[in-house]
């Protein structure tokens, strides 16, 4: 889809394109089929339908004065929405039941806001969400769940452009400043997700799985997705090994009586010797005094 009415069909994966023709020469900006049937809404609130993949299109509306889709969804092979903005800057949400032959409108106001609707999904015929910019630049995203009588308004610091629902407990919306959140209740509450671009984001898509991804925008930009958009986890260090002191018993040594040698003294007496006195032959008297009987000498040996 593109402009003055520029429809590009493939049937080889996106290698080749061919040209179909449109009947219209407004900028077509949104594009949604279920099987064979398909719609697209473009500027001045034009609205094609097909029942053919988009082989032939015929005008279901056109050629209104301002306003136009910006966002488009076929829920079944009958059932369609587009959302965008009618003549009087009113967020606008269609909805038909034929295929995209004929619709019913809703304008409505984000939280009494005038602006435009710029993406469209719905759950069911009457639980859908839409988001959209407002004019004083911020974003928003308005849920309904009684098929647009009524909306609930979430508003953001950007506009938001695009939003996609692969699970109802996992959507994602994308928008201005690189922002992308993600919901896990249908559209209730958003979270922000970091992806490390500031250009200005206008659609996103996912796989059915809800991990595989892509966001486009501004300046050829393209991020994509393998696990639904959630941080790496941080890799958990290996456990380090805390030495562990172990109490070694003290053995306090026992006294041991060391029998230290002690130095016997052994007095063992000698036998005593009496000498044998051998007479002598008496001498002849001298004139000089006869010797007294010598003294015994006791030996006294020690070891």
């Amino acid at each position: 889809m593109g402009e003055r009415g520029r429809i590009l069909r493939t049937t080889d994966g996106g290698d080749g394109w061919q040209r179909v023709t449109s009947g219209v020469t407004d900028t077509l900006r949104s594009v949604s089929f279920s099987g064979v049937n398909g719609i697209a809404g473009g500027d001045s609130q034009t609205i094609l339908y097909s029942t053919d993949s988009g082989v032939s299109w015929q005008i279901s509306q056109s050629g209104f004065f301002g306003g136009g889709f910006l966002g488009a969804q076929m829920l079944s092979a009958t059932i369609g929405f587009v959302a965008g903005q009618n003549s009087i800057f009113q967020p606008l949400l269609g909805a038909s039941t034929d295929g995209g032959a004929s619709w019913a409108f809703q304008p409505f106001y984000f939280g009494q806001n005038e602006g435009g609707g710029t993406d469209v999904f719905f759950f069911d015929q009457n639980t859908g969400v839409i988001s959209g910019t407002v004019f004083d630049g911020r974003g928003a995203i308005a849920r309904t769940t009684d098929a647009g009588v009524s909306w609930s308004t979430l508003f953001f610091d950007q506009a938001i452009q695009g939003i996609d629902f692969p699970q109802p407990t996992s959507g994602f919306a994308a928008g201005w400043g690189g922002r992308i959140s993600h919901s896990t209740d249908s559209g209730i509450t958003w979270t922000d997700q970091t992806n490390g671009t500031s250009a200005n984001l206008n659609d996103v898509n996912f796989a059915s799985d809800a991990l595989r991804g892509i966001a486009v925008g501004d300046s050829g930009t393209i991020l994509w997705t393998a696990n639904g958009g959630e941080p790496a986890p941080t890799p958990t260090p290996a456990p380090t090994a805390t030495p562990t002191a172990i109490q070694t018993p003290t053995v306090t040594p026992t006294a041991t009586a060391t029998a230290t040698p002690t130095a016997t003294v052994i007095v063992t007496a000698s036998p005593t010797v009496t000498p044998t006195v051998t007479p002598r032959p008496t001498p002849t008297p001298r004139s000089r005094p006869t010797p007294g009987p010598r003294s015994s000498m006791l030996s006294h040996v020690l070891r």
